[in-house]
């Protein structure tokens, strides 16, 4: 990781661009503040928070106003101003509903009145209801989980956050929603009567269920609704390690959604759903807190990031739109395979009793193959001068070859025939095809890793993202496209790994000539290609 020092520092300063800590507080007082969020601290919150006497916390309820004086009296303890009505902690609404909110100003005159919104619902559902329990109905429902840890959690973070030496650039408005379990009432009442106003909004975090940290790690939602938000947080966790789950879903089921109506764009932290959720046995004893310790830290350090940054993320309305995972997508900016062959053929063979070779299966008119004789049917027996053992390799010399291909094969009546077939495109090396994510066009994404390819070897996957070659930051889809082109002996990426950076290393096929293939060989070169327009679908 040594090798790859310059590039993460590089990556700061492109993060920079978008959203870098700059200026009043150093790396080390950052680093120390989130230090200072500890275990310890938030199971007592949490054990708080959800003890059966505050009877499950359901919003208007005698329970409900213990859980928000004790975060209104911590805020008002730490400095925060009170970002209610008329300038109070609460702001009121319905059935005795109360939202908590408190504000901590920010130090630079030109962006104080920027705001970054930091916020957790702390209501639960208290006894349960047909409406909001799982069941058992009658017992009271804790709500450890759901959502007594990300409220431990906001509170923790905005403790380090106004114990910092020097106050962040923007101001930072904490805000506990409440009557979030009758339907997210809170935040889109904020919404509605903002206490602060919502073109000062800029950015905000969400936090919800965070307390059942589990190893398959955190899941970071509602990310494509800032260009920049997958990086920052990237570069958040670079001092934290956790394994991260960046999720396309997108459903209004947490408070960040209400926000995103009104074109804020927001983040989401949550460990998931569990057997415990919405059943009276949501219980504090049952909180990962060394995980939720973790969790605090990025929270922390992503919303001084946003508070601090030269430019934050601009709002994507296309995030509404967004579902599954695109890496399969071809569209602009994508380098994918060209037809080099134009033929499939079976890729494995099927059992022992199998003849060797590639059975061909599928040749499209007009391309190399067809031009060359071969038609469905033929197996394919030799290549470059050497023996078919598995049909695999076809598509390893295939990629290797610069431009003429020697082929032996076996036409339907059994015929043997050989041809050098003029391959279309340029050989691939690596064995890979991508795509330049248009929210982060520096950053590569893997769309195809070919199988017992040099890519697939080096244990590269379908979906990855490549942020660095060989010790340098990716500048554009042209510039990586050039650097795998002419990649010699090896090609070092830095590649995200659940949220964080590897290096991964990949040792490049070697190409090879028709000169390599014929030794004592003398093959019929294959005739001239014809016009022939070729279907719309068509094969390596």
């Amino acid at each position: 990781m040594v090798r790859w020092l310059p590039i993460v520092l590089l990556l700061v300063s492109l993060v920079a661009r978008d959203a870098q800590a700059t200026g009043q507080l150093s790396q080390r007082q950052l680093v120390a503040a989130a230090a200072s969020i500890r275990a310890e601290q938030l199971e007592k919150h949490c054990y708080t928070l959800a003890d059966d006497a505050l009877e499950g916390r359901r919003a208007g309820t005698r329970g409900g106003r213990t859980a928000a004086n004790y975060l209104r009296n911590h805020l008002a303890r730490w400095g925060y101003q009170g970002a209610g009505q008329d300038g109070d902690y609460y702001q009121l609404f319905q059935n005795g509903y109360r939202n908590v909110l408190a504000l901590l100003p920010g130090s630079d005159p030109k962006l104080k009145d920027q705001v970054v919104l930091l916020g957790a619902h702390y209501d639960h559902v208290g006894y349960g209801s047909p409406r909001t329990s799982l069941g058992p109905i009658g017992y009271i429902h804790n709500g450890a989980d759901d959502n007594a840890s990300g409220t431990a959690v906001v509170l923790e973070v905005a403790r380090a956050l106004a114990q910092l030496p020097r106050r962040p650039r923007r101001s930072v408005l904490i805000a506990f929603w409440d009557a979030e379990e009758l339907g997210l009432l809170g935040s889109e009442h904020w919404c509605r009567r903002p206490t602060v106003p919502l073109r000062r909004i800029k950015a905000a975090v969400n936090c919800d269920m965070l307390g059942r940290l589990r190893p398959q790690g955190l899941q970071v939602l509602a990310w494509r609704s800032g260009g920049s938000w997958r990086r920052l947080v990237l570069w958040s966790n670079r001092q934290v390690g956790l394994p991260l789950r960046f999720s396309w879903e997108l459903k209004r089921n947490s408070d960040h959604y209400p926000l995103l109506e009104h074109d804020v764009p927001v983040v989401m932290f949550h460990t998931g759903l569990h057997d415990d959720y919405h059943r009276p046995s949501d219980d504090p004893d049952k909180l990962n807190y060394p995980g939720m310790e973790r969790i605090a830290r990025l929270v922390f350090l992503t919303t001084v990031q946003l508070a601090q940054a030269d430019r934050l993320p601009r709002f994507r309305s296309q995030v509404f739109e967004e579902t599954g995972t695109p890496a399969s997508d071809h569209g602009p900016g994508t380098q994918a395979a060209s037809p080099r062959l134009g033929l499939s053929w079976r890729s494995q063979n099927h059992s022992e009793n199998d003849e060797p070779g590639a059975l061909v299966l599928e040749v499209t008119p007009g391309l190399p193959a067809w031009q060359a004789g071969l038609r469905p049917g033929c197996r394919i027996t030799g290549a470059a001068g050497r023996e078919l053992r598995r049909p695999d390799e076809l598509f390893a010399l295939v990629q290797r070859c610069r431009r003429k291909l020697l082929l032996r094969w076996l036409d339907a009546e059994g015929n043997p025939q050989q041809r050098i077939v003029i391959l279309r495109g340029k050989p691939f090396r690596i064995g890979i095809t991508w795509r330049a994510d248009p929210l982060d066009p520096q950053v590569m994404v893997l769309v195809r890793v070919i199988a017992d390819s040099p890519a697939a070897r080096a244990g590269l996957r379908r979906g990855d993202r490549i942020y660095g070659v060989d010790g340098r930051p990716i500048t554009s889809f042209e510039e990586f496209s050039r650097q795998v082109r002419e990649a010699r002996d090896r090609l070092e990426l830095l590649v995200e790994r659940q949220g964080r950076l590897v290096p991964v290393v990949v040792r490049p096929w070697s190409l090879f000539d028709l000169e390599e293939q014929l030794r004592r060989v003398l093959p019929l070169v294959a005739p001239a290609p014809r016009k022939v327009s070729p279907p719309a679908a068509s094969a390596l």
